[in-house]
This record gives C-alpha cells, sequence and structure tokens, in this order.
C-alpha cells in the first residue's frame, strides 16, 4: 500500500491545534484535539455586497473593496450623485457639480478624480473628491468619454476615449493640472484600466473600426508597450482593480460597445505580473460596470447594464476574495 511518507517524501504532521491558514496551505496535517486529516486551500470567490442606491452605468470608479467612490453615470439619463462604500453599504454623498456619465475616476475614497465624460458634448471637467465634496480642477487638455484613468489624486494618468472618434491621446495630472503625454499605440475607447502614473495598464476596450482587441498596453511613465494579452476580448469592459504586479477585469461585451447580439459578459481575468488567468465569473454579468480595489484579492464590482443595447442598470455590487481555508479531509 502506497503511504503518504512514499508519495511526498515525508510524513504526515502531528499537531494539536490547526496552523494559520497560510501557513498550512497546500499540506496535510493530523489534528489530534478534533482526531481530523486537514489540509488548507486557497479559496476564491465573489460574494454579494450591498446594493447600489441608484442603479447606473458608466460611473468613475475610485478607491479600495472597503473604502469605494462611485461617481456620476447614467441610467440612462446623465447623473451627478455620488456614493460611498464601506465594506458592506452603500451611502449618498453631495453630488458632483455637473452631471455626467461615461466618466473616469482615479484615487482613493477620500482623495479621489472624477474627470471626462458625456453630457453632450464630450467633457474636459475635472473635479477633485476630498471625502466630503467635489470641487472643480482644471480640464482635460482634450474633451472626451469613455476614457479610462488610474493613479492617485496628485499623480494620475488619463487615456483613450471618444470625442467624435476614438483617441489615444495621454494624459498626466500631478494634482493641479494636465499635461499631455505619449499616445496609446492605437485610438481606442470603452478600455478597463488600472495601476499607477508610473505602471499601469490599458486593456481591451473598442478600436475605432469597431473591432475589439484582447490586446494589453502598459505605461511606464513615458510610452506605452504592448504586453500580454487576455484570453477573451470584450468591448465595454469597463471594470478593473489592482496594480501592474496583481489586477483584474470582469465583466463587458462579447464583441462591441453595445451592438446588436453582443451578450453581457460575467467573465472574470486576474493578472499575476506574468499573464491573465480566467478565474470565477462574477453572479451578475454586466458591462460597463465601476470597479475599485488594491490587487486581485481584493476586488469591488458595483454597477453597471445586464444587456445590450437597452438592458436593465443594475445596483448589484459583489466583492472578490482570495484566502486560504482550512479544510478537514473525508474519505468521500
Amino acid at each position: 500500500m502506497t503511504t503518504y511518507k512514499a508519495l511526498h517524501g515525508k510524513k504526515v504532521k502531528y499537531l494539536s491545534s490547526d496552523p494559520p491558514a497560510s501557513v498550512g496551505e497546500g499540506q496535510v496535517w493530523y489534528n489530534s484535539a478534533e482526531t481530523e486529516y486537514k489540509t488548507s486551500v486557497l479559496v476564491a470567490a465573489w460574494t454579494s455586497g450591498g446594493n447600489m442606491g441608484t442603479a447606473r452605468g458608466t460611473m468613475g470608479g475610485a478607491g479600495t473593496q472597503t473604502a469605494a467612490l462611485s461617481a456620476g453615470g447614467g441610467n440612462p439619463g446623465k447623473i451627478a450623485f455620488s456614493e460611498e462604500y464601506n465594506g458592506s453599504a452603500w451611502a449618498e454623498q453631495n453630488d458632483m457639480n455637473r452631471p455626467r456619465s461615461y466618466t473616469a475616476g482615479f484615487g482613493v475614497q477620500t482623495a479621489a478624480v472624477v474627470v471626462g465624460g458625456f453630457v453632450p458634448p464630450a467633457q474636459a471637467t475635472s473635479e477633485e473628491y476630498d471625502g466630503t465634496s467635489f470641487t472643480e480642477g482644471n480640464d482635460l487638455g482634450t474633451a472626451r468619454y469613455a476614457l479610462s484613468a488610474s493613479g492617485t489624486l496628485t499623480a494620475g494618468l488619463v487615456f483613450g476615449g471618444t470625442v467624435d472618434g476614438f483617441v489615444a491621446h495621454t494624459e498626466e495630472y500631478d494634482g493641479t493640472s494636465y499635461s499631455e503625454q505619449n499616445n496609446l499605440s492605437a485610438n481606442k475607447a470603452y478600455m478597463s484600466g488600472f495601476g499607477t502614473q508610473t505602471a499601469s495598464f490599458a486593456i481591451s476596450g473598442q478600436l475605432s473600426n469597431n473591432t475589439v482587441p484582447v490586446n494589453v498596453e502598459s505605461y511606464d511613465g513615458t510610452s506605452w508597450t504592448e504586453t500580454a494579452n487576455l484570453n477573451t476580448s470584450r468591448g465595454a469592459i469597463a471594470g478593473a482593480a489592482g496594480t501592474t504586479a496583481s489586477g483584474m477585469v470582469f465583466g463587458g461585451l462579447a464583441n462591441n460597445r453595445g451592438g446588436q447580439g453582443a451578450p453581457a459578459s460575467a467573465l472574470v481575468e486576474a493578472w499575476n505580473g506574468t499573464s491573465w488567468t480566467e478565474t470565477s465569473n462574477l453572479a451578475t454579468a454586466r458591462f460597463l460596470p465601476g470597479g475599485a480595489g488594491t490587487s486581485a484579492t481584493s476586488v469591488l464590482a458595483f454597477g453597471g447594464r445586464t444587456a445590450p443595447p437597452t438592458g436593465s442598470f443594475t445596483t448589484a455590487t459583489e466583492e472578490f476574495s482570495e484566502a486560504a481555508v482550512v479544510k478537514t479531509i473525508t474519505d468521500s
């Protein structure tokens, strides 16, 4: 009979209590107090969070899973509302100065920027949020909507979007004003973006010929470079969280930003610093959602639309967490 030692080169540990789950991950031990064989496994899953107060999509999102901000958007009318999330529930806060849809957000809950958008026309407006109220700052150099953003209030990055046509423009924000930088490799809109001003991703989206690429571009503070592709191309992906070392994108449309026959997607892909891997799907398929988070193990997805071109807006909020959990080994 083959033994555990013969298979793994060591005996099963005999312990009086379970070690911390993160320490015991991938190991097997015998808990003498409970007379059970145990192991620790990595569990990754989405769970329901508190619903938003107002159903909407195309909003600006910022912050973390337990301290997020949602501002602006449409349902389909243009919205100035802002809401804060505390890890369990959303609460309405002071409105933006201008109602806008198809905005982008960056920063943290108490120091955020909501930029660009559509009224019509396309907007160059940039507003800073201090945790209480919004204050208009200096405008973008190029007005646009369906743009993407990343970074912090004092070191932000804004890229892509559309005016009368898609653009590749990139602008950096220093906390006071925007300055033009090197462009993306192509004119794109409806992308995801996450990272910092000097290490950021522009993910998938839609090209001006209405095709949806799988390509991802990385910004190093000076220029954009192609990096590892997504596994599945999606437009109107818009939900993203993390850094260039660990991040996640979710939702979107199977082909373009709103074309006929393009179902909303529940697909989720995680970035580990080298490649993209499909992981647990969202419970609610959606496109143009908001997103917040610091890594691929702590993500918040909120709002969005459930079906194109006229599908309903949702208030659904989902939290993604990845953690080691101790499990009892059974014979079944």
